[in-house]
């Protein structure tokens, strides 16, 4: 308060500090219930996060797939790289954004790619060859995520 002996009026810029708790343990039933309310041929991806959020993205992706999970969604190449010997590698969805130097190692991999930008999907398609690099079109809306 303004009347405490020392205050000088600090001015706390940014945004308010976040906490969020993830038990692992609770992951999988909650990822098997999300899967049993979808309909039967819908394909569950779980996207990895900051390491798992402290879990450790391989015991996450352990987790969730234990549950249903179809696929896994990561951001980087590595992370893909990382979980590659748990699923087909066409169910790792690298989310990105890549640049265009990252084409072959995407292509030559076998990953999905979310990607909005059209030169990467031309170099992703001239790195591929003859062979067919899964695409989810991205649309920027803006917030250039």
């Amino acid at each position: 308060p303004e009347s405490a002996p020392g205050w000088k009026g600090v001015s706390v810029r940014g945004p308010p500090p976040r906490w969020a708790e993830v038990v692992l343990r609770a992951l999988r039933p909650k990822v098997y219930n999300l899967r049993r309310r979808l309909p039967e041929a819908t394909r569950f991806i779980a996207v990895l996060k900051a390491d798992g959020y402290g879990h450790g993205a391989r015991q996450v992706a352990e987790a969730a797939l234990a549950a249903g999970a179809w696929g896994l969604a990561v951001v980087t190449l590595e992370e893909a790289a990382a979980i590659r010997d748990l699923l087909p590698v066409e169910r790792i969805l690298v989310l990105g954004p890549l640049l265009v130097a990252d084409a072959p190692e995407a292509a030559g991999a076998g990953y999905a790619v979310g990607e909005s930008r059209i030169e990467v999907a031309r170099a992703l398609s001239a790195a591929a060859g003859s062979r067919k690099v899964p695409l989810h079109p991205k649309l920027d809306s803006g917030m250039g995520r």
